[in-house]
């Protein structure tokens, strides 16, 4: 299961964080800063835009199908509770990568992840924002309803088509957001 890949990256990455005894005021950054790495990695690695594109050169139609690979970074999200920490994770997921050429060139930048509902507590299980989880000691099962609510919210959801040319120019309609 991919959900449970990414957060048992993301268990692994924060076990380098020191024990909870042992926290000082620049934990909760460290592992805000840890999660949004293992998070930008494993996007990047795994996720595409999939368009239908539709365009003219000169007076000749062209159209093509298939992937845009992303690139960018998920910023670190703030402190705060629970509910306001996923909602800023999927924020700043959904407003941190741009779409690469691909089957098709972009004609600016694309917010890639851009959908339309980019809470993610909305996409992790009732009761889930509630579990106790200390960073020193990730909890699998935590991160694992997290992974699995980022890849509902980008799986289930379209972003904006956007300008794009292949040979000469069109318009690049988004069919899928795949996350794998």
């Amino acid at each position: 299961m991919p959900a449970q890949a990414l957060a048992q990256k993301i268990v692994n990455a924060l076990k380098a964080l020191p024990r909870s005894d042992q926290y000082d005021s620049s934990t909760p950054a460290q592992m805000n800063g840890i999660v949004a790495q293992e998070i930008t990695t494993y996007l990047t690695a795994n996720c595409t835009v999939l368009v239908s594109y539709a365009g003219v050169v000169g007076t000749t139609p062209e159209a093509i199908s298939g992937p845009n690979p992303i690139a960018g970074s998920v910023a670190p999200s703030s402190q705060g509770d629970p509910v306001t920490w996923l909602d800023t994770l999927g924020h700043n997921i959904a407003t941190g990568f741009t779409t690469l050429p691909g089957v098709v060139k972009p004609l600016g930048p694309h917010v890639s992840l851009q959908v339309p509902n980019d809470r993610l507590s909305t996409f992790v299980p009732v009761g889930a924002s509630k579990d106790t989880h200390d960073a020193s000691d990730p909890c699998l099962d935590w991160w694992t309803k997290v992974a699995t609510g980022i890849f509902t919210m980008i799986n289930t959801q379209i972003s904006p088509s956007y300008p794009a040319s292949l040979a000469g120019t069109g318009v690049a309609t988004v069919t899928k957001l795949s996350l794998i």
